[in-house]
């Protein structure tokens, strides 16, 4: 299968980023895995993916910030988020959502889960793109 999207994987587990890059990988999408929310915000500069999957709980900057950060500004806020979180509560799941990530999803999840929602996020944002064109 071949997929012309790009995801960065915003992990700082290294053994969970490589399942899940390995897995998009499989999938047909380019996948970048990096651990900390400077890389993460330097690479969706740079590399402008369709999708960032980030875990909340990064060192240095809080992916909180980073969210906030991408979806203000106006090159990079067409981005697909999706946080993947060991946090449950309601309130955690309702404040990821409210910062504009567009999927929140609890750890552990299946992978066949994420993948289920990558798509769909991927779709979401197509056709948001195509909306502003």
């Amino acid at each position: 299968m071949i997929n012309n999207s790009t995801i960065l994987v915003a992990e700082k587990e290294q053994y969970l980023q490589d399942i899940i890059i390995r897995q998009l990988h499989r999938q047909g999408y380019q996948a970048i895995g990096v651990a900390t929310g400077e890389r993460a915000l330097y690479q969706a500069q740079t590399i402008r993916p369709h999708l960032l999957i980030i875990d909340p709980m990064l060192p240095d900057i809080n992916s909180i910030d980073v969210c906030r950060r991408i979806k203000q500004d106006n090159e990079l806020q067409a981005i697909g988020i999706i946080i993947t979180s060991v946090k449950n509560e309601e309130k955690d799941i309702i404040g990821g959502l409210d910062l504009g990530a567009d999927d929140y999803i609890t750890k552990p999840f299946s992978i066949h889960v994420l993948l289920a929602r990558v798509r769909a996020v991927l779709h979401r944002s197509r056709f948001r793109a195509q909306e502003v064109i």
